[in-house]
């Protein structure tokens, strides 16, 4: 117009990128995050996400930096939706894709124009996705088994490990978490975009293979036996047959955690005495409130879009077993490693060392024990079965007895070593510090550029405002009662008490909680949840994914809870 002169510039805005999304991350490891389960956690789940990519694209993705996948922010998990949108218009995909591939949502139609070009890499993924159940029950038999009886047979060795052993255990169990990390986000995409595809509902997949639920069950089985006795803790106490039927569930089932994906969550193994106390629960609640469902019920043609899904959904059962096996096994190597520290003075106290990353760790024990090299051309191949590399082998370093010399083998790192024991301390001390800040703290669902915002405490509820909170309906039925909120499952419930829980999340390991309460409120999760497939076992309304659930709601506070709607009423 002559008179204005408008000015554009070209290039992205740099504090507005990248986008951060805790949707789906939430789900896949919740809660505030320990240093090192994310040091270990990240490279496998953004590398396998990486290779699903490559699949797909190939050469177009070569110059992508995928460990870029996924960030903490405040200790907490977010996906970087920026690059997954890029990814997803690369295959002519919506940006949604994501919320497709592992929930089997919605996506809508993509423009044909769009997607042509990608229907080539398109088709691996397929074939790859339907190669799955056959190709890891090869590596079942060929890789995993073998795997877990190594792993087995080492902790139940007599003599205590080297450090050298342990840090070669360490690291050939992350070996093996590679493939499994990949069938087990393979796996699930696979059952997801079926169920989606062919109509099937949860309720007609079998959960025969779930860890959670089976262990659930034959524990329940257990609980029978106590069931018509008025003294249930009494009886247990002097019945020693069931006393070792009990210990030997849970060895069978000690691998399951609170959070199945991190590895500073205590196994079921190491807290008997909770479990002792569902046994007891479990034969005052006279069993799942769930009728057994049965294919027979189905007609002709949902039978057939069920088979479509059923040999799937099996196969994830395995997948989720010899998945969580691994990871607690890793849990527990890096416990005997801290035990090392524990006695040099090193470590302040036990869970210390989920607060160094393993990089820390392998350089801490390099520096002290010297017994492997970078570049060692000796060095076995990661998937050389254990007993034939040096774990069974005499300790390297070792001191003959008698030697007034003989000293712990992580002395040296308190005097000239990578750190000092002042300042190992000081460092794992403040990332404590930093990791109870961020675990209080309530972090928002999208973040723009790579820092949090300062926090906006929630409007508290009032009956203008907000009556009622809208989540995703996970077991039908309706209840009220009184809130309680719970931020662990290590929370103590009262056996009359009954109330409505609202946590974070679930996992495995909350069942215990879980079946002390007559509603449950999750603000994370959804309808293939372990929270969700345990309610309705048990016949418990509920409703997850309900944003802000942990603020907006108070203990003591009456609320109605409705799994038809999924609506919280309060």
């Amino acid at each position: 117009d002559g008179k204005k002169i408008w000015i554009l510039q070209s290039r992205p805005i740099t504090n507005l990128r990248p986008i951060w999304t805790r949707t789906i991350a939430a789900e896949v490891i919740p809660g505030a995050i320990h240093p090192l389960t994310w040091s270990i956690n990240r490279p496998l789940t953004c590398g396998v996400w990486g290779e699903i990519f490559t699949i797909v694209l190939r050469e177009k993705v070569a110059k992508l930096d995928f460990t870029e996948t996924a960030t903490l922010l405040g200790s907490h998990a977010y996906f970087n939706a920026t690059l997954l949108g890029e990814i997803f218009r690369m295959m002519g995909l919506p940006e949604q894709g994501l919320e497709f591939l592992l929930r089997g949502q919605k996506m809508g139609k993509p423009p044909l124009g769009k997607v042509l070009p990608s229907l080539p890499g398109l088709w691996r993924l397929i074939q790859k996705e339907m190669a799955v159940d056959r190709e890891f029950e090869r590596d079942y038999y060929q890789i995993f088994v073998p795997a877990l009886q190594i792993l087995e047979n080492n902790f139940k060795q007599s003599y205590s490990q080297s450090l050298s052993e342990l840090l070669d255990q360490a690291e050939q169990i992350q070996a093996w978490l590679k493939p499994i990390t990949f069938y087990n986000i393979l796996g699930p995409i696979g059952l997801a975009i079926r169920r989606s595809l062919f109509r099937v509902s949860e309720e007609w997949l079998p959960t025969d293979t779930a860890p959670e639920i089976v262990s659930l069950r034959e524990l329940q089985n257990l609980a029978t036996k106590l069931d018509k006795v008025t003294e249930i803790e009494a009886e247990f106490n002097q019945n020693r047959e069931l006393q070792t039927e009990f210990q030997q569930w849970l060895e069978r089932y000690g691998y399951l955690s609170e959070v199945g994906t991190d590895i500073s969550v205590k196994t079921w193994q190491e807290q008997p005495d909770n479990f002792r106390s569902l046994l007891f629960a479990m034969a005052r609640k006279n069993g799942s409130k769930k009728d057994s469902f049965s294919a027979k019920k189905l007609n002709l043609w949902q039978r057939w879009r069920l088979a479509k899904c059923a040999k799937r959904a099996m196969t994830k059962g395995k997948i989720a077993e010899v998945y969580g096996k691994l990871l607690a096994y890793l849990r527990w190597t890096f416990l005997a490693i801290e035990n090392y520290g524990l006695e040099a003075g090193i470590f302040e106290q036990k869970g210390d060392i989920f607060y160094l990353e393993f990089p820390e760790i392998r350089q801490l024990i390099l520096s002290t024990v010297g017994s492997v090299e970078e570049g060692n051309p000796t060095k076995r191949s990661p998937l050389t079965p254990l007993t034939k590399g040096g774990m069974t082998q005499p300790p390297v370093g070792s001191v003959e007895e008698g030697n007034p010399t003989k000293r712990s083998p992580l002395t040296p790192l308190t005097k000239g070593g990578m750190f000092s024991d002042r300042l190992l301390g000081q460092l794992i001390r403040e990332r404590k510090e930093q990791l109870q800040k961020d675990r209080d703290r309530q972090v928002p669902s999208v973040v723009y550029g790579n820092v949090l915002p300062q926090e906006n405490p929630e409007i508290a509820p009032t009956a203008e405002n907000a009556s009622i909170l809208s989540g995703i309906p996970a077991s039908v039925g309706y209840v009220e009662g009184y809130v309680k909120v719970c931020r662990s499952a290590g929370v103590s419930i009262a056996e009359d008490e009954h109330p409505i829980i609202v946590v974070p999340y679930t996992d495995a390991g909350w069942a215990p909680l879980l079946l002390k309460a007559k509603g449950i409120i999750t603000e994370v999760g959804g309808q293939l949840s372990h929270g969700a497939i345990i309610a309705r076992e048990y016949g418990i309304p509920a409703v997850m994914n309900v944003s802000g659930a942990m603020t907006r709601l108070q203990d003591g506070q009456k609320v109605r809870v409705d799994g038809y709607k999924g609506t919280v009423e309060f």
